[in-house]
């Protein structure tokens, strides 16, 4: 269950930030974790229905945000934030804001820099990737627990669909997705992972769903959330890679 509990914090974040934002009180991202092993930095406050967001943090302002962050990340020449042990690769603001970083999560229940993610604000909604050391761990048997995990946790989960992108340097994609509801909202959760040498990189996004009763702005929020989030699993990996084969 640790191994892809930071995934259902992150889901469980945007979760309530859409309730707060349903019941018309101020939305913050800000995870609140019951474990003192998980600790993130707070986030800047995302609009549900904005496609812009407010400024992203600079490199240096997440890593120092962060408790342990400086252990585990710094600052990259791109303007990015660069896990220090996988290579991993989190760049600060892509496309006009569209998408920022919000706040940097490293687990200390372990060594540290053997789990971490980087939580993004995805055109208003919210998005996070991971890193995870796990060697004895395939992407399926991640994707199999995750589901598990979350169908147990939120008993209003329903599986559904997400395509995985096609790509022919990294391993197979793994990828699941699940209709949730909260406080009258549909949702919907997409996890994408897949195994470079010993890390686990995954991409998950929680945001609203697009049904008959969205507005115009809503349904174009989630149908480009699920674009940049399914294809976001490749420059990640990527990053990854290219610091496992060197």
């Amino acid at each position: 269950m640790k191994r892809f509990r930071g995934s259902l914090i992150a889901i469980a974040t945007a979760m309530a930030v859409t309730a707060c934002a349903a019941d018309g009180q101020p939305t913050s991202a800000a995870t609140a974790s019951d474990s003192k092993d998980e600790t993130s930095a707070v986030s800047h406050r995302p609009g549900l229905a904005g496609l812009e967001t407010e400024p992203a943090l600079s490199p240096g302002e997440a890593i120092a945000a962060s408790p342990h962050g400086a252990e585990a990340f710094r600052p990259y020449k791109t303007g990015s934030v660069r896990h220090i042990q996988s290579g991993m690769m989190c760049p600060v603001s892509v496309s006009s804001r569209f998408m920022v970083l919000t706040s940097l999560t490293v687990n200390s229940d372990g060594p540290i820099g053997d789990d971490v993610s980087c939580q993004y604000n995805i055109l208003g909604s919210h998005m996070a990737v991971h890193a995870l050391r796990v060697p004895d761990m395939t992407a399926a048997t991640f994707i199999a627990e995750a589901k598990r995990g979350l169908m147990a946790a939120v008993h209003s989960a329903e599986s559904t669909y997400v395509r995985a992108p096609e790509n022919t340097a990294l391993k197979k994609i793994e990828s699941a997705a699940f209709l949730l509801r909260v406080e009258g909202r549909s949702l919907k959760a997409i996890f994408l992972v897949t195994k470079v040498g010993d890390w686990l990189v995954e991409v998950n996004a929680t945001y609203p769903y697009a049904d008959p009763d969205s507005t115009p702005a809503e349904a174009v929020a989630s149908f480009l959330t699920e674009a940049m989030a399914s294809v976001w699993i490749l420059p990640v990996a990527l990053s990854v890679r290219d610091i496992v084969e060197d």
